[in-house]
């Protein structure tokens, strides 16, 4: 399974978005910013990394 780390600090498009990657089979791990970002990639292996600017 392909993990995917996504990167949203609206809470309603962070839900959208992981719900639609639940549907189609897709592991995921939800962040809201910059610093968890690092933290989290540190610990973690990603195949992906959606984000907005």
């Amino acid at each position: 399974m392909k993990n995917i780390l996504v990167v949203e600090d609206n809470p309603v498009i962070m839900e959208l978005v992981r719900t639609l990657l639940t549907s189609f089979g897709y592991g995921h791990t939800g962040v809201e910013d910059g610093f968890e970002t690092l933290k989290v990639v540190k610990e973690s292996d990603f195949d992906l990394i959606l984000l907005d600017i």
